[in-house]
């Protein structure tokens, strides 16, 4: 299967699918066309039985994603991002895909692009990768759901710092937290995420997708009972 579009590309090769996000242009801002086109490739990729999937930009990209587009944010100061709003459907489809997601990660990730790639299951970045929440200087304040999901991720020191300070944060912090599972070189990012795919699908696809899904339970029951959904 191959999705031919201009702002994502999607190719399933064996039982792997990858996801590219593919408007440098505009540094593949999460524009509700974008996230349409990736919540319909990783339908396309559950239908195809795809056992694990990387989300990834343009090799060499210096922007990873630059986060929500903001001429769609609504104004009148209303929440920007409610559950029906682009950013909560592909961080809901991310969670929901029944086999891993892996993102692989180069350049500088932005905003709300930060809770899409800490929505997946596991991250690998180039050692020279940061990660901004960058709402604080945008003057948009950040959905509920969206600051729960950071802090079961990051924890509430690390989610408040950067809520709060908006400042880069290079990859190695992240990589201490235990947020990110791989820092390397830019030149062994793809053979690093692809050998990590490759080793999933060797494994058992109903195992992984039990415990992909009991794990995401499990989540979702915490964040109810702490009044937060």
């Amino acid at each position: 299967m191959e999705a031919k579009a201009t702002l994502l590309g999607a190719v399933i090769e064996g039982r792997i699918g990858t996801i590219t996000l593919n408007n440098a242009a505009k540094h593949n801002c999460l524009s509700e066309a974008m996230i349409d086109d990736l919540c319909s490739s990783l339908e396309q990729m559950t239908a195809h039985e795809v056992r694990a999937v990387i989300v990834r930009a343009q090799a060499g990209s210096k922007v990873f994603s630059a986060g929500n587009d903001v001429r769609e944010l609504p104004t009148h100061g209303r929440d920007p991002l409610t559950c029906n709003d682009p950013l909560r459907r592909a961080v809901r489809a991310v969670e929901l895909f029944p086999a891993p997601a892996i993102a692989m990660v180069e350049g500088s990730v932005w905003g709300g692009a930060c809770e899409l790639v800490m929505s997946c299951d596991l991250i690998v970045a180039a050692d020279d990768c940061t990660f901004a929440m960058t709402v604080g200087k945008m003057g948009v304040p950040y959905n509920i759901s969206g600051v729960q999901n950071l802090m079961n991720t990051c924890g509430m020191p690390l989610c408040k710092e950067m809520l709060f300070t908006a400042r880069a944060m290079p990859v190695q912090r992240l990589v201490d937290q235990g947020i990110v599972s791989h820092a390397v070189p830019r030149a062994r990012l793809e053979a690093v995420t692809f050998n990590i795919a490759e080793q999933i699908v060797k494994n058992s696809p109903l195992v992984i997708a039990i415990t992909n899904g009991g794990v995401t339970a499990a989540l979702r029951l915490a964040q109810s009972r702490s009044g937060d959904l």
